[in-house]
């Protein structure tokens, strides 16, 4: 049993509140690391609820009765009091598809950290009330989230890598050997840092989920110091021993 921070005591409220409307369409926004699926279980307590996760991978981190957005978007649709639709974000590029599958359903609340997607596509058409439970400023300052310690590139020759500096020479200088998280765009590409670094192992979308399973263990047990990751860990991943991110974009 969780014992509710006060951001999140007062979001909760906020939520239950406004879910007590007819066709009630809520959007909990938070910040990574702040506990979106601790509020949202919160909420949901003695309601029969269905939650939908964009992938797979989130599927066993989830409490409750859960499906992905893609059974649901394939015609699947499971009665429920309330739908939770973690990430919500997600379902901005699939928003025609999305409005006619929300409307099937009495009450909605969806929770992302960031209630607008990348190329712009907006939520608003999806969802009646947003409510904002913290701001990382806050969550530093309450002492909830660290401060993070940022090195990046300014006006650095690229290499012939394409980075501006090759990931195994950054890591060796920057990550004074902190367990890592890197982040590659393909899997080819993280297998090839991997055999360059100690203790490292890959993980990917489409991976065998005990493959994955079992490499996520070992770096939670301290076997594995680096994850290279391809499509995984970037949503719904609590994991206190990494101290580092390595963001390796080509």
């Amino acid at each position: 049993m969780f014992v509710l921070r006060p951001y999140q005591r007062q979001a909760v409220a906020n939520c239950r509140d406004l879910l007590r409307a007819p066709d009630a369409r809520v959007c909990l926004v938070s910040p990574v690391g702040s506990g979106k699926t601790v509020m949202l279980d919160a909420i949901s307590a003695g309601e029969d609820a269905l939650w939908l996760v964009p992938s797979t991978s989130i599927l066993e981190q989830t409490p409750g009765r859960v499906m992905t957005l893609q059974s649901l978007l394939g015609g699947a649709r499971p009665p429920c009091s309330l739908l939770i639709v973690d990430e919500c974000h997600r379902t901005a590029g699939s928003a025609e598809q999305w409005a006619a599958v929300v409307h099937d359903y009495p009450r909605v609340i969806g929770a992302t950290a960031t209630p607008i997607r990348h190329d712009g596509a907006p939520l608003g058409d999806q969802y009646n009330d947003m409510v904002v439970a913290a701001n990382y400023s806050e969550l530093i300052r309450d002492k909830f989230l660290v401060p993070c310690r940022v090195v990046r590139p300014v006006n650095a020759p690229e290499q012939e890598s394409g980075l501006a500096r090759h990931p195994v020479e950054a890591w060796h200088k920057f990550a004074e050997g902190r367990q890592t998280f890197a982040f590659f765009g393909r899997v080819e590409i993280a297998q090839k840092f991997a055999s360059e670094m100690p203790s490292c192992a890959v993980v990917y979308g489409e991976q065998d989920s005990g493959e994955r399973q079992a490499a996520m263990d070992g770096f939670r047990a301290g076997m594995i110091n680096i994850l290279a990751s391809v499509g995984a860990l970037t949503e719904g991943t609590n994991v206190p021993e990494a101290s580092c991110i390595l963001l390796c974009v080509q």
